[in-house]
């Protein structure tokens, strides 16, 4: 939908660290685990007299998804305790539904729900190199000489993974309770989307906001207003205009490589502003013609998929990012070209997206065909299921809402609409979702504004 362009950033756990220890059976570089998925640590190593570096652990579900079960970290001795802050502030932020605990030396996340390819980041603060007396278990000399200075091996936590099972049909998760839930609630607004949250009896983990679309490139790299989400904790998702007005700037120049400048600019700001794991959908929407950045034919296609790889390639050239990347296009436009056209790659994505709203343009007017459409149009849901699993990557709705619209194709007060999404989100690999509860210039989508009872109803029994 069109929006002013500005948006919230999601991040899975901020502040991390982590030694390399190496693990019973785990080769260099790699941690022991046991259960399905896979766990990376980075750096892959880290100098024993290095203080206060930050390592990143992350923990990736397997295919079709968690449902339950166990994680559990822990650091060597000589590594300080994991950081022992409230899951709900700053520090450990997690999209995961499940509960997480702290002790001396490790991580616990119990009832774990993760999506199929979604991760759990998780992290320590490196205080200290290890104790001499235990050099001999994490260091190993460079030379035969005693005096020889001692180096850290590529040490990574000891990793268990235990009692995790598959998620519900279609590598979903079994109901849309169970997926993690955000909102947009208006521009720099974290208390709207606490208030959301208490209305509906919902826990939202993720925020939604946009970044500044007009005033230049200043107004955009400068991430303008997005330290108003500083410690809220919440996950927050970021709409990034791409070619912001008042530039002049082309899709074309983007895939020159001429705009790398400001994105690096973009990343850095973000991380000043506590933001450094924000979600970021690039130029978000892609496919329609209302935004400056549209595509309209092939040649735009590829100069946008070129685009979205220098820009990812800016940001993630800039040290402590932990930046994760939305491809996101509208639900409902037909296209003169293929979606593969504008895809940068899988290497370049970490979600794929799509904005989906209850609208109906087809004959008889009714939410039956509305749905319908949502399923058979071209860049549809049964589109997007295909072509996530086909690039191996999970799915995600930035924008989702009930709608009112001033050209009458919105349904308005749809229940309908609102179990059926469930049930969609409910069935496959979708990581999270984020409501627009918010009313904008050209549509109505607030579902607490009180013009949308029976709708309401429906979410609060579905989420």
């Amino acid at each position: 939908m069109r929006r002013r362009g500005r948006a919230a950033v999601a991040v899975l756990v901020a502040g991390i660290v982590v030694p390399l220890v190496t693990a019973v059976g785990a080769a260099p570089g790699t941690a022991a685990t046991t259960g399905p998925g896979s766990v990376s640590v980075s750096p892959s190593a880290v100098p024993a007299s290095s203080i206060g570096n930050t390592v990143q652990l992350r923990y990736t579900a397997p295919k079709g998804g968690l449902s339950g079960g166990v994680l559990k970290i822990t650091v060597p001795r000589g590594w300080s305790a994991p950081q022992r802050r409230s899951p709900n502030r700053k520090g450990y932020v997690t999209s995961s539904t499940g509960k997480l605990r702290v002790s001396h030396r490790s991580i616990k996340v119990t009832s774990l729900k993760l999506c199929g390819g979604c991760s759990l980041v998780i992290g320590y603060w490196h205080a200290k190199a290890p104790a001499r007396s235990r050099l001999s278990r994490f260091l190993t000399r460079s030379a035969r000489s005693s005096s020889a200075a001692p180096t850290l091996l590529a040490v990574q936590p000891a990793v268990a993974v235990f009692g995790l099972g598959p998620g519900g049909g279609g590598g979903g998760s079994g109901s849309a309770s169970s997926v993690p839930l955000g909102d947009y609630a208006g521009a720099d607004n974290p208390a709207g989307v606490a208030l959301f949250g208490r209305l509906t009896g919902t826990h939202p983990t993720f925020a939604s906001d946009y970044l500044v679309g007009t005033g230049g490139w200043g107004a955009m790299d400068s991430a303008r207003g997005v330290g108003a989400w500083q410690g809220s904790g919440y996950q927050l998702v970021l709409g990034v205009p791409i070619l912001p007005g008042g530039t002049g700037a082309t899709l074309a120049g983007g895939a020159s490589g001429a705009y790398d400048g400001y994105f690096v600019t973009l990343a850095q700001n973000l991380i000043a502003q506590g933001e450094g794991g924000a979600y970021l959908r690039l130029g978000w929407e892609f496919n329609a013609s209302w935004y400056s950045w549209g595509v309209q034919n092939a040649s735009d296609a590829a100069n946008f998929a070129a685009y979205f790889r220098n820009i990812v390639d800016a940001m993630r050239s800039v040290p402590g990012q932990q930046f994760r990347f939305v491809w996101n296009p509208n639900g409902d436009g037909p296209t003169s070209y293929s979606p593969d056209q504008a895809y940068p790659g899988s290497n370049y994505v970490d979600f794929i997206g799509s904005d989906v709203y209850g609208n109906c343009f087809s004959s008889p007017f009714t939410p039956q065909n509305g749905w319908a459409d949502q399923l058979s149009q071209p860049w549809g849901l049964d589109w997007l299921a295909s072509f996530a699993a086909q690039q191996g990557r999970p799915i995600v709705f930035p924008e989702w809402s009930v709608d009112y619209r001033p050209d009458g194709h919105g349904l308005g007060d749809d229940p309908y609409f609102i179990d059926q999404f469930a049930s969609w989100i409910a069935q496959h690999n979708v990581a999270w979702t984020n409501i627009f509860s918010y009313n904008a210039p050209d549509q109505q989508n607030n579902i607490l504004d009180g013009n949308f009872p029976n709708a309401l109803a429906a979410f609060k029994a579905d989420f």
